[in-house]
């Protein structure tokens, strides 16, 4: 049986490895953190790729993505699709993915009568793909990091109605003799469609998904050794893409406010954070009625705090200070209240992207016939739209003290001394994608030595497995040797730690006068 997962633990310096779709931009305009995402629950799990990945329902939409998430972002026909993905969902380190993962991305969508219909299944048609680009010589992974994790698609004309949009990021980087599986990493935005056109869209069989199911473990681009110099044209995985256009070029259409049933966000909230939103509190023209209304805010933050997305938690402290001006109003008697009665909260952004960081939209690498529409940005009829449900800030609000902190640029390691026997059984190394201060090496136990099918990656050196079938087991293997760790090693790939200070329950305010 073959593994998703490294046989050996990575040597050297590493952060986070994995990546997690995190935000969605609508032409430019951040919807905020975790804001129709369906995010894995789990901060410290979240960025992990997904487990059995060819008959696992989390392939649909990722981890606890089987779920829908209270809001909908709305979006019109040629809109602007910018996608966040992040190697710390609450970006405690400004990683995306590591260098040496790489492999295609796709993107896919599936129209639902309702956001609680089931995402695993039929119903799913590729839009969008990108695999390696032989002109730059850089998978679409590559383009991913070096756009700092932001990636933009034009979206099809499609009918009006509730969609999601799958994201699906491939990595390559432990295939290389058809024994361990490549990692996949999906995530769901739920969008809101406002389009003149109703009704079924007609979909060709060639481009029709049923997810999981519609990649097969023998797919050639998942069986595809990426170090291997004459290696041949890489082709994506799953159907063609389709991506229905009107035949007439016309301005994008600005987006209009969503209704509540449209998974549109009320007007009574006053701050999101993922499926939370805070209401203000009652109003007060006594002292008790003061520390009431003050309760009642305080038992808002203590529920905004209990399902805080892996994001984290600055819409949650934005809040939790709102409660403490009403605290101070109570102690000062100040009546009637609450103060700021009814006025919004800026939002707050765990990252603030800033509308040139945000790259214009891409061309699908397509194998349908023609090339889909959806390069450069599109023309935009631009409306006023309320932030209340449009999910555009009218200001944004990052505390100082709830900035990611920056992490050193570059770390020393010391380079290791491999066997020659291993070393002429490796694939070329691309040198650049390495980083190394010292050159001393470490001398290996001759009992640890062996000349293997292995591979070496940026980061870690993977022992292949007995082919499946020969009825024989795994090979014999040598005693492992793990060389002592560099100074200032960090979280090794497959641990995902979250960042000081982000943690479930922090900044947490007591019920107390």
């Amino acid at each position: 049986m073959r593994s998703s997962l490294p046989l050996l633990a990575a040597f050297g310096t590493l952060s986070s490895a994995h990546t997690v779709l995190t935000d969605i931009f609508i032409n430019n305009v951040p919807q905020g953190d975790a804001t129709c995402i369906r995010m894995p629950h789990n901060p410290s799990t979240a960025s992990h790729p997904i487990d059995s990945p060819y008959s696992n329902p989390d392939m649909a939409c990722g981890r606890d993505g089987g779920k829908a998430v209270r809001f909908a972002c709305p979006a019109t026909p040629g809109s602007k699709l910018t996608f966040e993905f992040r190697g710390y969902p609450d970006y405690a380190q400004p990683t995306v993915l590591d260098d040496s993962h790489k492999g295609p991305i796709s993107f896919y969508v599936k129209a639902v009568s309702d956001f609680d219909e089931a995402a695993a299944g039929e119903g799913w048609f590729k839009i969008w793909e990108q695999g390696y680009d032989t002109s730059t010589g850089t998978y679409a992974t590559e383009k991913l990091i070096a756009n700092k994790g932001l990636l933009s698609i034009s979206l099809p004309d499609l009918p009006r109605g509730r969609y999601l949009v799958r994201s699906e990021i491939i990595t390559l980087q432990n295939v290389t003799n058809g024994f361990v599986d490549p990692q996949f990493y999906s995530g769901c935005a739920q969008l809101y469609i406002q389009s003149d056109k109703t009704g079924p869209l007609s979909v060709p069989s060639e481009s029709k998904a049923t997810i999981p199911g519609h990649v097969s473990r023998k797919d050639p681009g998942l069986v595809f050794n990426i170090y291997d110099l004459h290696r041949p044209e890489y082709i994506i995985p799953g159907p063609k893409v389709f991506f229905p256009t009107s035949g007439t070029p016309s301005k994008v259409k600005a987006v209009s406010p969503l209704t509540e049933d449209q998974g549109g966000i009320p007007d009574e909230c006053l701050i999101v954070s993922g499926n939370w939103c805070g209401v203000e509190v009652p109003s007060y023209t006594t002292l008790d009625g003061c520390w009431a209304s003050s309760k009642d805010c305080w038992d808002q933050a203590e529920l905004c705090h209990d399902s805080a997305p892996a994001t984290g938690h600055l819409a949650c402290e934005a809040w939790a200070k709102k409660c403490h001006a009403l605290n101070d109003a109570c102690h000062s008697e100040q009546l009637p209240g609450p103060p700021n009665k009814g006025e919004k909260l800026s939002k707050v952004f765990t990252r603030v992207v800033s509308p040139s960081e945000i790259p214009p939209a891409e061309h699908s690498e397509s194998r349908a016939e023609g090339k889909p529409p959806g390069s450069g940005d599109p023309v935009l009829a631009p409306e006023p739209v309320p932030e209340s449900q449009s999910g555009a800030p009218t200001s944004i609000s990052v505390p100082a003290g709830d900035l990611a902190g920056e992490v050193p640029t570059s770390t020393a390691s010391s380079a290791l001394a491999f066997p020659t026997g291993l070393i002429s059984s490796l694939a070329p190394i691309n040198t650049a994608s390495t980083t190394s201060t010292t050159t001393s090496a470490t001398s290996v136990p001759t009992s640890s030595r062996t000349t293997l099918p292995a591979v070496y990656l940026s980061t870690s050196v993977i022992a292949s497995q007995q082919p499946v079938g020969t009825g024989t087991g795994p090979p014999s293997m040598p005693s492992v040797y793990l060389p002592p760790a560099p100074a200032n090693t960090s979280t090794p790939c497959f641990k995902s730690v979250r960042g000081k200070g982000k943690g479930k329950g922090k900044g947490k305010r007591q019920f107390t006068a």
